[in-house]
């Protein structure tokens, strides 16, 4: 396919290897459970907690009651490991003409705005201890009366875990932090504080900072130090600051713009400090989104510094009647140029009669940040895709970036949610198309396409699986090629409806393969086996993290997870990896899973607060 070519503007985001947000730590293989300690410094803890079904809006209304537990996962932590397979290469469908206009609906795909983000190294280690920290977002913690939201850090520890020791806890009401005392918005802090996560080292300094994101129109900014984040130099930063034209007045004001509901971070014009973008899904009208960029620079972030580019702007490749530019990120080095490049999910994109079909626009990076002048456009109608455009599709519901085949260019991996939904063959439960990297860009040379009924793909073939919908990228066997997580949240497990799965695809020089296949559900050993209760939505949130043996793991936020009887309280499961040997293939392995909740911290758990809703 041939990029399409325009006019000129810019962007920024995250780097190679990871997924969607930001966050570091990984797992301690020997850790038994103990009661969650009093105060910050007391030793590391692990909690039994209970997870209860129901997730969040980030897919289709989902059935089913509170209720699913967790059972102690100590010293079943130690069972075994995940399960294998076997098998090979995604299925390809040729393209076809689609149908007639049809009926849009209110939700075609879901409208909860997550970060998703591709990177290279894991850049939360906020206290420059070395060792990579986690930043969990607690949404839903009451705060003054309200639900307001708040942000924990779990610092890392020697052995490649994490520890509750000098924690940290972080509110709109911490003293430093920025405020919106006297702000016309109508929404206040509600469901707003830690809505995303995004770290990188924006002043150059060796420590780590973090973007605390929001639904509302604004973010803030901590930098972090040897003692970990401080509000010391915050800083509150809204779309206004940078664009006050995208601010439409009874809309971006009222909090409707989503300015900082998605981060990813990255260095887009080479010069070796590390820069953010943020979306705006619903700035301007009318509601065409955009995407901001902030240029990292040894004062930290500033509008100043900053640039904006709508949806709508001239040149770029997309239809300007359509709405939620910015909602989904990710980015990486798709030419090895030495500079990271951005691309945009636009699931809700339009194609002719096709409406929320779903695309995602590519803007290299370049010396003054990123150039609509060479952007791409890929959608599935594109010459050379293996799947048609469909109604509600929503391509680049979920994207994840990095080097699959070990030739120095990024590929992206790229989700529709509801492949198929409405079509009249039968509902494939979401699919991945992978887009191979090149001295170009990305292309479609090479190009693949999975779904559950591919051939070797573990898995029910369940049309509400909803495969793909979330999205974590890493080394998971330090072979030097990338691995990708592939979440089905709403898959049937065992005939457990909504138990949900985790897939995770092996690298190699073709992509991805599912020879040496791992998967993890309720039924892997080391697995607590209630985790197969109805609705849990196992991966529904993931997060990749970097071992001390430099293979990566991941982070699983249960933000519905039942702690101590508080329902919806949250917890996040922490899986490790193995490196490959010459006798055992390496990769994911729930032997060792951790947990960790609120209850292991000073403050405690809450009822529906939702602590791992968020990660970073």
């Amino acid at each position: 396919m041939t990029p399409i070519s325009r006019g000129e503007k810019f962007v920024r985001a995250y780097r190679l290897v990871g997924s969607a947000a930001v966050l570091g730590g990984l797992v301690a293989a020997s850790m038994t459970a103990s009661t969650p300690g009093p105060g910050p410094g007391v030793p590391t803890s692990y909690l039994d907690p209970t997870v209860v079904g129901a997730a969040q809006p980030a897919q289709p209304a989902r059935p089913g009651p509170v209720g699913a537990r967790l059972a102690p996962t100590g010293a079943a932590a130690e069972r075994g490991t995940a399960q294998d397979a076997t098998a090979s290469g995604g299925t390809t469908r040729t393209p076809s003409v689609t149908g007639a206009v049809k009926p849009v609906p209110e939700n075609p795909v879901g409208r909860h705005f997550r970060p998703i983000t591709g990177l290279n190294e894991v850049r939360s280690d906020f206290n420059g201890d070395g060792r990579p920290d986690l930043a969990v977002a607690e949404l839903r913690k009451v705060v003054n009366g309200g639900q307001s939201g708040a942000v924990h850090v779990l610092f890392g520890d020697p052995r490649g875990g994490f520890t509750n020791a000098g924690s940290q806890y972080f509110d709109h009401t911490t003293p430093g932090m920025p405020t919106d005392e006297g702000s016309p918005d109508p929404h206040g802090e509600i469901n707003d504080f830690g809505r995303a996560l995004g770290s990188g080292d924006f002043d150059h300094d060796g420590f780590a900072d973090l973007a605390i994101g929001s639904v509302h129109d604004r973010f803030r900014i901590l930098y972090g130090g040897p003692s970990g984040l401080t509000t010391a130099e915050a800083r509150m930063i809204r779309l206004a600051d940078v664009a006050p034209e995208a601010d439409v007045p009874g809309e971006g004001v009222t909090g409707e713009n989503l300015f900082g509901s998605a981060f990813t971070v990255g260095d887009f014009n080479g010069d070796g400090t590390d820069d953010l973008v943020t979306g705006a899904p619903r700035a301007g009208r009318p509601w065409v989104g955009g995407v901001a960029l902030f240029r990292g620079t040894p004062g930290g972030l500033s509008p100043a510094a900053a640039q904006y580019v709508p949806g709508n702007a001239a040149g770029l490749p997309v239809r300007p009647e359509t709405d939620g530019f910015g909602a989904v990120l990710a980015a990486a080095d798709f030419d090895n140029d030495g500079r990271d490049d951005l691309a945009v999910g636009f699931q809700r994109d339009h194609f002719g009669s096709v409406s929320f079909a779903g695309s995602v626009v590519i803007l290299p990076g370049a010396g003054d940040g990123l150039s609509i002048a060479r952007a791409q456009l890929f959608y599935q109608d594109s010459p050379g895709m293996p799947d048609v455009a469909e109604y509600g599709d929503g391509f680049g519901h979920a994207l994840a970036a990095g080097d699959l085949t070990g030739d120095g260019y990024a590929d992206l991996v790229v989700n529709a949610q509801r492949e198929g939904f409405s079509s009249s063959t039968p509902n494939r439960g979401g699919s991945v198309t992978v887009l191979r990297g090149s001295s170009t860009g990305l292309t479609v040379n090479g190009v693949q396409y999975w779904t559950q009924q591919s051939p070797g793909v573990p898995g029910s073939d369940d049309p509400s699986a909803y495969f793909g919908t979330e999205l974590a990228f890493g080394d998971f066997d330090n072979d030097g090629r990338g691995d990708v997580a592939v979440a089905s949240p709403q898959e049937t497990v065992g005939g457990v409806a909504g138990a949900g799965a985790i897939t995770v695809f092996r690298g190699s020089a073709q992509g991805l393969t599912t020879t040496g296949l791992r998967r993890l559900d309720w039924k892997t050993p080391g697995v607590p086996a209630s985790a197969g209760s109805p609705y849990f939505y196992l991966g529904d949130v993931l997060r990749t993290v970097r071992q001390p043996d430099g293979a990566a793991g991941l982070v699983v936020g249960c933000w519905n997870t039942t702690v101590n009887g508080l329902q919806r309280a949250g917890a996040v499961m922490v899986v490790r990896s193995t490196p490959a040997t010459p006798e055992a293939p390496g990769g994911v392995t729930a032997n060792g899973l951790r947990t960790w909740s609120a209850a292991d911290l000073p403050v405690g758990p809450e009822a529906f607060a939702g602590f791992g809703m968020h990660l970073g």
